[in-house]
């Protein structure tokens, strides 16, 4: 099962998922976009037009560029290996916290149980850095972070440190972690599959969004990289129908938080508000700094936005900022590692 990465060549999204305040003023076309939603949460940050600047330099930054041409140098990609190894601890604690809060919210025994998966998931891509850093000479041990490896770990650490008071509140972190962690794994399914149809040659011709090549479709998952290529075994990792499996799964999980979450608010709202949930939402949102024709247009929503406008701002923000870390992650890695810094 597959949801197609068409953030790219502006096609529709696919909703098929079978795998398993005033910060935010200037955001507010974005927070509105996200907010009217009646389907995928995840699939609307994903077709942010921050995200799609945001993946679309990835994909042409210098560092995956070399892994797609094989012109990376081998110094770059250890040191890659190893911030990457470093950084995968801190998207497991990231994990657990999830796991934690989605228990105290009241989540789903299939909702707990998947984060506990997706946990096992990152012991299995540790083991691949693991492997090339016995072909590679990597002591994973005596890696120190990058300043673009620390940020983006303390970013993480930052969401799994937030307390758990209210089952509300709990649900809340639960959503956020969510949000702060998908980014990674979207964009480098994108990534993955996006390379291997390079290295395939399964493109038509045509110049787009992605960089020059077509952008990847359902059709595509699983064509693995020339086993030759020189990067071809990572590749092939992240543009595997299981790495897929395993974001749609956190995409879906983002989603369930979602909807569990409004419910929790909504109950709220209405006992506090007598019923009147509206109004509430209307509040939300000219506190967002909406003018009075926005925030009836967010209002009119109804059940859909909740009451949580800050929330919901809150939420593209930390995805905005995690694909802003993997970028640096690319950039730091390719400016810095290249004499072999950080290992």
């Amino acid at each position: 099962a597959f949801r197609e990465l068409r953030i790219l060549n502006g096609q529709p999204p696919d909703q098929d998922n079978t795998c398993g305040g005033s910060a935010h003023q200037n955001n507010l076309p974005e927070l509105q976009s996200i907010m009217a939603i009646s389907t995928s949460l995840a699939t609307h940050l994903w077709n942010l037009p921050s995200t799609r600047q945001f993946a679309r330099e990835s994909l042409l930054c210098s560092f995956v560029s070399g892994l797609s041409d094989d012109s990376l140098d081998e110094s770059a990609f250890k040191c890659f290996i190893g911030q990457d190894a470093y950084y995968l601890k801190a998207f497991k604690r990231a994990y657990e916290a999830a796991r934690v809060a989605a228990a105290t919210a009241g989540h789903s025994r299939e909702v707990v149980e998947a984060f506990v998966s997706l946990s096992a998931g990152v012991d299995e891509e540790l083991k691949m850095h693991k492997e090339y850093a016995a072909e590679l000479a990597i002591n994973l041990d005596e890696v120190t972070p990058l300043p673009a490896c620390a940020a983006y770990c303390s970013f993480l650490d930052k969401e799994a440190s937030a307390p758990l008071a209210t089952p509300t509140s709990a649900a809340a972190k639960a959503l956020k972690l969510c949000a702060a962690t998908a980014p990674c794994m979207r964009l480098y399914a994108f990534l993955g599959q996006t390379l291997a149809l390079t290295a395939n040659e399964a493109t038509d011709g045509a110049t787009d969004d992605c960089g020059g090549t077509r952008c990847p479709s359902s059709d595509d998952v699983g064509k693995t990289a020339v086993s030759s290529r020189r990067y071809g075994k990572w590749v092939d990792e992240y543009g595997s129908p299981e790495f897929e499996c395993c974001t749609a799964t956190l995409e879906g999980l983002l989603d369930a938080c979602e909807r569990d979450h409004r419910m929790l608010c909504l109950a709220t709202k209405l006992d506090a508000t007598g019923g009147s949930a509206s109004k509430t939402t209307l509040g939300a949102a000219s506190a967002l700094g909406a003018g009075e024709e926005e925030a009836g247009t967010l209002a009119a929503a109804g059940p859909a936005v909740c009451c949580e406008a800050e929330l919901y701002g809150e939420v593209a923000a930390l995805y905005r900022e995690a694909m802003a870390h993997e970028l640096a992650f690319f950039e730091g890695a390719f400016e810095q590692c290249g004499s072999g810094g950080g290992t």
